[in-house]
């Protein structure tokens, strides 16, 4: 019988060890990366025992509704506050969801609440100088100077009205033939609101009878029109407020951006807009040395003019111009635009769509208007930009609180009185909660009569002829999704002539 090779025993002791503490370190890691909630605030038990926190949830089940998701949670723990984990290994985030504490917060407490990090960082990758990225401070107090006058009357009626109003005569004009050839049917206007496709007007004019035909038979309920391209420039403004939602809706905003920051799309729309800003502020300096010392509002011709203006006042209290001050101009620039482009836009798309959807809030505005312009009604023309922004507005109210339960707002509601306000089926369009009497019993509206908060408050605050027919019901959802504001997905609009 043969002797079977002896054969090297190595003990399983020491690998066994090794293996259990290696399990143990990893077991501990792993419990240590783990969400750790704020004692005493209500959060989601499944969301704690993910590493990524609630961001499988969110994605599962509201994956481009981020606040009316947030809303939910609100409900569902019962709670105006509660908190959520928004990244991986990220810290809590405290979500408050009572509008009376939240403006006591913004309007009194900026001392305790200041500009978070994850804001800074979500928008500094396409405008890393725009104060809105910036602690509270003299730096961002200096920056903000720079913009201020923007929504000043005198700015805002002599500027900015008129190019305003030139822009919506384009766009009526332009909804007129869309609302010729579509024929009663429904067209989608998201491209002529959010991309200021106003050139697109040519496009339209020029198509055939054939083409509208062929347009016309293609469906009964809708028309799809021909888009005209973007410029770059214009191309490269929209990237820019998609890329910020985009970036923050991956929790990891700072990765996202050195990602996205390779790619060449990116890169050149970047450049495009460089090159256009750096092209203006050039242009508006030219001008400002041209017009001298003694200038007027006259000599502003748009908002960089102003910018320019507020930049050099500066430099010659303080002596120098920042060595970054073409830096800090460009993203000034460009964040007002992109920063303004986007809630304007998104703000008139959903109004569109209320009215369209309740004709009786229609008419009753139509008639108002009518009763505000007479002359323009007698004449059977539009109301003229210097009538519009002559008319009387009333101007808002300080905003009274209800009984809050913070010291400070307990302390301005004795100063100034409690409000009542009714705020049962707040998702209702009921445009008259904002009317209110005046002294003499004028209906006027009031920005302050109900719960709103659109750019923020306090001294974070932003410094700022058709029949509308029912859709169908295919074409009309109020169904939404999140970027800088949120935005309606269905955007058509179904038009007919109104007599003057």
């Amino acid at each position: 019988m043969a002797n079977f090779p002896e054969v090297d025993v190595v003990p399983y002791g020491p690998k066994l060890l090794l293996a259990s503490i290696l399990s143990v370190f990893l077991y501990a890691l792993y419990r240590y990366s783990l969400p750790k909630p704020i004692p005493g605030i209500p959060y989601n038990e499944e969301s704690r025992r993910s590493l990524f926190g609630d961001i499988p949830k969110l994605r599962r089940e509201a994956p481009h509704e981020v606040f009316a998701w947030m809303s939910r949670q609100a409900r569902g723990t019962g709670s105006p506050v509660f908190q959520v984990w928004l990244g991986r290994l990220a810290k809590p985030t405290v979500v408050l969801s009572d509008f009376r504490e939240g403006q006591d917060i913004m309007m009194r407490r900026n001392k305790e609440f200041d500009r978070s990090d994850l804001f800074a960082h979500i928008v500094g990758g396409e405008a890393r100088s725009f104060h809105v990225t910036m602690k509270t401070g003299p730096e961002w107090k200096a920056r903000r100077r720079l913009l201020q006058d923007l929504m000043t009357p005198a700015f805002l009626h002599d500027v900015a009205a008129p190019q305003i109003y030139k822009s919506c005569q384009l766009l009526l004009e332009l909804w007129g033939r869309k609302a010729e050839i579509a024929d009663g049917r429904a067209f989608d206007a998201e491209h002529d609101v959010f991309h200021a496709a106003l050139d697109a007007l040519d496009k339209i004019n020029s198509l055939s009878a054939r083409e509208v035909q062929q347009m016309r038979s293609a469906s009964t309920e809708r028309v799809d029109f021909p888009v005209a391209p973007d410029s770059p420039v214009i191309k490269s403004i929209i990237q820019a407020a998609e890329n910020v939602a985009g970036v923050g809706a991956t929790g990891v905003p700072r990765l996202a951006w050195l990602v996205i920051g390779w790619k060449p799309s990116i890169r050149s729309a970047r450049e495009a807009r460089r090159k256009f800003m750096d092209d203006q502020i050039f242009q508006a300096i030219d001008r400002y040395k041209a017009g001298g010392k003694d200038q007027t509002t006259k000599s502003i011709k748009s908002a960089i003019d102003l910018i320019v203006q507020r930049e050099d006042m500066v430099a010659q209290k303080q002596g120098k111009h920042a060595s970054n001050w073409l830096e800090i101009m460009r993203d000034e620039s460009s964040g007002f635009v992109i920063a303004g482009h986007d809630p304007t836009s998104t703000n008139f798309c959903w109004g569109l769509k209320f009215l369209a959807d309740d004709p009786a809030v229609q008419q009753k505005l139509v008639e108002n208007l009518r009763a505000a312009f007479p002359v323009a009604v007698g004449e059977k023309r539009l109301t003229t930009d210097r009538e519009i922004t002559r008319a009387r507005h009333a101007e808002p109210a300080i905003p009274i609180d209800e009984h809050l339960r913070s010291p400070s707002s307990q302390a301005a509601a004795k100063e100034r009185g409690v409000r009542a306000l009714a705020d049962e089926d707040m998702n209702a369009f009921v445009p008259e909660r904002w009317i209110t009497p005046d002294e003499k019993g004028v209906e006027e509206f009031n920005s302050a009569a109900g719960p709103s908060s659109p750019f923020g408050l306090g001294l974070r605050g932003c410094f700022g002829p058709f029949e509308l027919l029912q859709c169908p019901a295919s074409l009309s959802s109020y169904e939404s999704t999140e970027a800088l504001a949120r935005k309606p997905v269905q955007r058509y609009l179904r038009l007919k002539r109104r007599e003057m």
